[in-house]
């Protein structure tokens, strides 16, 4: 059986990934990454679900428990949080803006919703 660490780099290493920008797209460093890929640490639940969500696969499939590579829906509502390589760029791009930047499209983003 695949540790979850071997699971990680394996899923990021398909993607063309780094550790960094998963480190990013996460919100932590990259030695926390290193960590995980090499089983010295178990990422938190939170990780876990925002990891399944990135590289499209089961929890499951991520901690080793099942050999199902992809999600099953469990209804609209889970089907709608699947985060698509666009939205995890966009957030990418969001996070290296300058406060002043960032409050000025949360503005412009309230504005499009009207």
């Amino acid at each position: 059986m695949k540790g979850v660490g071997f699971i990680i780099r394996e899923l990021r290493r398909e993607m063309g990934c780094t550790q960094n920008k998963l480190a990013e797209v996460l919100g932590v460093t990259q030695d926390s990454i290193s960590l995980w890929e090499n089983d010295k640490r178990m990422p938190d639940t939170p990780y876990v679900i925002m990891m399944a969500k990135f590289f499209d696969v089961t929890t499951d499939y991520l901690l080793g428990l099942s050999g199902d590579y992809k999600r099953v829906a469990v209804g609209a509502d889970y089907a709608q949080e699947f985060i698509k390589q666009e939205e995890i760029q966009l957030v990418y791009d969001y996070r290296k803006l300058s406060e002043d930047k960032k409050n000025l499209l949360t503005e412009y983003l309230k504005i499009l919703e009207k």
